[in-house]
């Protein structure tokens, strides 16, 4: 039987992963992958970390077009993909027609543009995976000493930090949530680090609306209700949504989310076109009802594309399991690390909650252990445990990774508490701040 021809549109991570499976499983399969832009093979999220100076561009690298003319695999630069006829099973393209046997959309995410009268596009911009934006801010950074961030997400935050350690006199942060991080974390625990953003001297508008945005010769004047910022530039990080034009026209379903829907296979309505990365909607494995979710991380993307492979290669049997909406970020020396669901989630979807919140270390002071502070949710029906936030030392991250499997498991708190952990007094403390915080729960729920 003759091996199929594979065509990938979009050549962010789930593309390599994909591909660089597919030949370690000894699949000799045809491999077509075509991208509108000049590169391919890069990690989006160091792009804050490259205008910081702390990676190179060409660090954020991790494949180029040496590596697909070693596996076998034809990339195809600046060449989007106009349409697909499904029922031809071809894709059009500026190069021409190219056949498949199964065709795997990669189309990504593209910035949300928020609804902000004035926005003119001058001086004004997004990062986004293509690393091109990227360029274009890092030339506009250079030279400039006010900003102004629209968005307290990571990318928001993360820019941020980096124009304060390139001296900007002034980093003005706004947010139109209660606090920053509002999809990773509650209010109560976003408070400390809120402090410390504004201890490091940016300033951070939470809770506050931009009016509206104008360009006055040099300047860029945000309006807010309390008065004027100018700024020599402005970055809008208001969040991303699912690139799904190439999906819709070409007849397939798109989910609730806005992202392409999919079986547990990763196939959309037509079993020969699957999708996977941020295009791709997929479904929470928290609660247990498989709630539609656009999880929009680079694991995600990475694994769902070697699911794919895994099923080109052998049929479709590998069922993607969904996603515990993991979420991780160091920013001024602290880690922020969660999974699960917010307490705003848990609301929104008419969840009844109980939550505690626990202090620990990460390690015995005296050895350099650091202060973690941690937020543990159950539903109170059951006791299952549907969110996990910290913030903390740099082994906050680790602590949550635990967090993961035990919610997307469903592990009951009772058998969490008495896992056992690694330990040695520079690593942790016998009695680990987790299991510290699942005892509090135990008792808070009447679980004990």
């Amino acid at each position: 039987m003759a091996e199929p021809r594979v065509v990938i549109v979009g050549a962010g991570g789930a593309a390599h992963a994909l591909t660089g499976l597919l030949r370690a499983l000894g699949n000799d399969a045809q491999i077509d992958i075509f991208t509108d832009r000049p590169y391919a093979g890069y990690v989006v999220c160091e792009q804050p970390y490259f205008l910081r100076g702390r990676v190179g561009f060409d660090d954020m690298f991790y494949a180029r077009k040496g590596w697909y003319e070693k596996v076998g695999a034809r990339i195809h630069y600046e060449t989007p993909v106009q349409a697909v006829d499904r029922e031809r099973k071809v894709v059009e393209t500026s190069a021409g027609a190219f056949p498949y046997d199964v065709l795997v959309l990669n189309t990504g995410a593209e910035p949300a543009a928020p609804p902000i009268p004035g926005l003119d596009g001058v001086r004004e911009y997004h990062l986004t995976s293509d690393v091109r934006r990227c360029l274009s801010f890092a030339e506009a950074v250079d030279g400039a000493r006010r900003a102004v961030v629209i968005g307290a997400g990571a990318i928001g935050l993360e820019v941020a930090e980096g124009l304060v350690e390139r001296g900007f006199e002034r980093v003005t942060v706004v947010e139109g949530e209660g606090h920053v991080l509002p999809r990773a974390l509650d209010p109560d625990l976003a408070a400390g680090l809120e402090q410390r953003i504004r201890d490091r001297g940016v300033d951070l508008r939470t809770g506050v609306r931009v009016r509206s945005v104008r360009t006055e010769g040099p300047d860029k004047v945000v309006e807010l209700p309390d008065g004027e910022i100018r700024a020599d530039f402005v970055l809008l990080a208001t969040g991303v949504r699912p690139r799904v034009e190439l999906a819709r026209a070409a007849g397939l379903e798109i989910g609730p989310t806005g992202g392409i829907a999919v079986d547990p296979f990763l196939r959309t309505r037509d079993p020969s076109v699957y999708a996977v990365g941020d295009c791709m909607e997929t479904w929470e494995r928290i609660t247990g009802h498989r709630r539609p979710v656009l999880p929009m991380l680079a694991s995600h993307t990475n694994r769902s594309g070697r699911l794919v492979a895994r099923n080109i290669h052998h049929g479709p049997r590998f069922e993607y399991p969904g996603t515990c909406l993991p979420f991780g970020i160091e920013l001024f020396g602290v880690t922020v690390a969660t999974c699960g669901l917010t307490g705003a989630l848990a609301e929104r979807w008419g969840l009844d909650t109980v939550a505690v919140r626990s202090r620990g270390v990460l390690a015995k002071p005296q050895l350099g252990g650091e202060r973690v502070e941690i937020k543990v949710r159950a539903l109170r029906t059951n006791g299952r445990i549907v969110g996990v936030q910290a913030v903390g030392g740099p082994g906050t991250a680790r602590m949550i990774d635990r967090a993961v499997l035990a919610v997307g498991e469903g592990v009951p708190p009772h058998r969490l508490s008495l896992y056992e952990t690694v330990y040695s007094p520079t690593l942790n403390v016998a009695y680990d701040a987790f299991t510290q915080a699942v005892d509090r729960l135990l008792v808070e729920g009447g679980w004990s």
